[in-house]
């Protein structure tokens, strides 16, 4: 038995009802003023508790199986009437489809009878004019006129926006600040959106004087159409259920109507759980903070298989197609493409990110934003992964540059300080013949310059006797210099190396294959 009605049974046996053959009848007198008081606190109690977890077909079928079991006829028409005005009066999204479904199949038919006819009649007329506009429906297709008497459909006939629609009068007190918040937030908002604002009476110079002074707003991504039909040729207030502005309604981009009866808070929530409405900023400033703050436990060093864990992780704490775990994987990409020069394992995450939770998964990433900012950037990491990829043969080219070593050779001459050699000229990379970690720099950048004291620091300092002596090799090349002198060859490495930020360090073994890139010094 489901909870509604097993509430309201305890509370009626409490009361004096008894039940026989599945049907309630007074086990005493009628209930009094009093106790029906009583009964409509349980009654809105169990409505509370149902209302917002359930469909709404779902909760009609669960109030009519209730009174369906109440023998007395003067008892079940109270408790129908006051479920009546509890979905009429519900500021829930939507609510009023159980008040029609009501009047539908118990009021209209006299299953069970309302007070009178003009009570009847009023019923009637409230499902009439909520009934094109329920939740889920196609919004009903009208032709208004714009400021020129041009006429104008209403929604577009090629939708491809969520729109709002929005009835007002200029006389309306209530109107004008509900305007007034309107525009603010839409203002605030920028969504990419259509809003139709249709005046509803018939003076043309009210209109345009509310339009210029009440109704201005400046939002970029935002296209507002002022519309009217003074000759009420349209039948719009039939149409959407016009009885008293404001009304506003959400539409999707395929005209169904997803908010009705909204006020501008409630639109602006329901803008929140859009995303094509509120576009997600992917790679943001805060989101990059968070991970750094997050991955400084990870040491010495942050590692492929750290990044792998912290994404199964992730994926368990939110539930199958959570926003959340989407805009976090996103955002874990634009970091760790970022900061990749910190080491391989940053661009490695970044590419089995790109590889495994977005080309994997594209019913993640369906919206506009998805597709401008995430799978645009997937697209560039995988062309940094192509990029001199590690264990592959060094791009064949020739490049003035300065080889420190540590062991002495035939050419070499002695830099200054106590140990460390170096040759200056034009070399190829796949015949250097050594292993070296090959560092491209400009003089120009900070980060270059501390870089290459670190290196000559380095070097002065080591011995030909010190361990791993053989290895201890650089290539210092000057790509700004090149690039001023040798246009061509820069170009050819721009091409073959991500050179998007400096200084680039990458590692060769003797025989000129790439043992490693992106290192951090």
């Amino acid at each position: 038995m489901k909870k509604i009605i097993f509430h309201l049974f305890i509370f009626l046996l409490g009361m004096g009802f008894s039940f026989e053959a599945g049907a309630v009848r007074p086990g005493k007198a009628v209930p009094d003023s009093a106790a029906l008081a009583e009964l409509d606190r349980a009654l809105v109690q169990s409505l509370d508790q149902m209302v917002a977890s359930k469909p709404f077909a779902r909760q009609y079928q669960e109030v009519r199986e209730f009174l369906s079991v109440i023998a007395d006829s003067c008892t079940r028409r109270h408790l129908a009437l006051k479920c009546y005005d509890y979905y009429i009066q519900s500021p829930l999204n939507g609510s009023e489809e159980v008040a029609v479904m009501m009047v539908d199949s118990l009021f209209s038919p006299k299953i069970i009878p309302m007070d009178n006819d003009v009570e009847l009649l009023n019923a009637r007329i409230y499902a009439e004019f909520n009934r094109a506009t329920l939740l889920g429906r196609k919004a009903p297709a009208l032709t208004l006129y714009d400021k020129n008497r041009n006429p104008v459909g209403m929604p577009a006939a090629s939708q491809d926006k969520y729109s709002v629609i929005y009835f007002y009068s200029a006389d309306c007190p209530k109107c004008k600040v509900e305007t007034e918040l309107l525009c603010k937030m839409l203002e605030e908002e920028n969504p990419p959106a259509r809003l139709y604002a249709v005046y509803t009476d018939d003076n043309p110079e009210k209109w345009h004087s509310y339009v210029d002074k009440d109704f201005h707003l400046e939002a970029s991504h935002l296209e507002v159409v002022h519309l009217w039909d003074p000759d009420y040729e349209s039948d719009f207030r039939h149409s959407y259920g016009v009885l008293q502005t404001p009304k506003m309604f959400l539409l999707d981009k395929n005209d169904n109507i997803l908010g009705r009866s909204l006020d501008t808070y409630a639109l602006k929530l329901m803008m929140h759980g859009i995303e094509e409405l509120h576009p997600y900023v992917y790679g943001s400033e805060e989101s990059d903070k968070s991970f750094e703050e997050m991955f400084s436990q990870f040491q010495p060093e942050l590692t492929f298989e750290d990044i792998r864990f912290f994404l199964s992780y992730t994926e368990k704490m939110f539930p199958k197609g959570d926003p959340q775990f989407k805009h976090t994987a996103g955002d874990l990409m634009f970091y760790l493409c970022r900061h990749r020069f910190r080491g391989a394992a940053y661009l490695r995450g970044a590419e089995y990110v790109a590889d495994s939770l977005v080309k994997a998964r594209p019913h993640m990433w369906t919206t506009e934003t998805d597709s401008l900012q995430v799978l645009s950037f997937c697209d560039y990491v995988k062309q940094l992964s192509a990029l001199l990829p590690v264990g592959a043969l060094v791009p064949d080219l020739r490049l003035k540059g300065d080889l420190w070593t540590v062991l002495p050779s035939a050419r070499s001459r002695r830099s200054s300080g106590k140990g460390g050699y170096v040759r200056t000229k034009r070399w190829n990379l796949q015949e250097i013949g050594l292993p070296v970690y090959v560092v491209m720099y400009t003089e120009d950048c900070s980060n270059c310059r501390a870089v290459l004291a670190a290196v000559r620091d380095f070097m002065s300092m080591a011995k030909p006797g010190d361990e791993g002596a053989d290895k201890m090799n650089f290539l210092l090349v000057d790509v700004g210099k090149l690039e001023k002198k040798h246009p061509r060859c820069f170009d050819k490495l721009v091409e073959q190396f991500d050179l998007s930020f400096m200084p680039f360090i990458f590692q060769l073994d003797e025989k000129g294959l790439v043992v490693d890139k992106y290192i951090y010094l």
